[in-house]
């Protein structure tokens, strides 16, 4: 990518025209899309069967481990 847009880490401002290598050097470069049933888990690197519903676990929030412990299923 050249010549993007990003965010500057404060409210309502942004920077322009950022170039990787230049202006920022990145230590990981991922391929973020959404899961389909069938995918190769990360983790296990076996094909998953099921596909479940989740929520969004992303934010940092103090709430301690009340919603953490809720969503944890045993491991098989």
């Amino acid at each position: 990518m050249t010549n993007f847009v990003t965010g500057a880490n404060e409210k309502d401002a942004h920077l322009l025209h950022v170039n990787m290598g230049r202006d920022f050097q990145i230590s990981q470069l991922v391929d973020l899309r959404k899961f389909t049933q069938g995918d190769l888990c990360p983790l296990w690197r076996r094909r998953n069967e099921n596909a479940d519903r989740g929520i969004e676990v992303g934010h940092i929030l103090k709430l301690g481990t009340k919603y953490s412990k809720a969503m944890a299923r045993p491991t098989r």
